[in-house]
C-alpha cells in the first residue's frame, strides 16, 4: 500500500501547460537537486521549480543558462510557483561569458530587469530582441 501512495502524489498534477520563450534572470539551488528559477516572458515574470535539475543525468540542465533565450514548457503548479517540463536552448550568447566586464555589464541589466518586471501591471513583449547581436 505504500508504494501505491508514493506514486499517487505524483500523478495529481494537473494544469495546463505553456510553451513560451524565457530569458532566465535568475537561479537558485533548491534542495538535493531541484532549482528554483525566475523566468522572463513575453507574458511577465514567471517563477517556476526545475525538478532533478542538478542531477548528472538531467535532460533540462541544458536548456536553463543565464544569458540565453529559452524554448520552454511551464506547467502550472501549486501557487505562483510553475513546474518546468521542458526546456530547450534558442539562443546562448557564449561571448559574454568569455569577457568579465560584459559579464559584470550584463548582470547589471538582469537586475535591473528584474526589478522593472516586478513593476509591471501589463505584459509587454519584452522579448523581440532574441535575434539582435549582443
Amino acid at each position: 500500500m505504500r508504494r501505491g501512495r508514493f506514486f499517487a502524489r505524483f500523478q495529481k498534477t494537473t494544469g495546463q501547460s505553456e510553451r513560451v520563450k524565457a530569458i532566465v534572470l535568475r537561479r537558485t539551488n533548491y534542495a538535493e537537486a531541484d532549482r528554483v528559477l525566475q523566468l522572463l516572458t513575453p507574458k511577465g515574470r514567471r517563477s517556476v521549480i526545475a525538478k532533478g535539475v542538478r542531477r548528472e543525468r538531467s535532460k533540462l540542465a541544458g536548456g536553463i543558462e543565464l544569458f540565453a533565450i529559452c524554448d520552454v514548457v511551464i506547467r502550472s503548479g501549486r501557487g505562483d510557483l510553475g513546474l518546468l517540463t521542458s526546456a530547450r536552448l534558442s539562443a546562448f550568447y557564449r561571448h559574454i561569458l568569455e569577457d568579465y566586464d560584459r559579464m559584470q555589464f550584463a548582470y547589471s541589466v538582469m537586475k535591473l530587469v528584474s526589478a522593472a518586471s516586478e513593476k509591471m501591471h501589463e505584459p509587454v513583449m519584452l522579448l523581440g530582441i532574441g535575434n539582435a547581436p549582443i
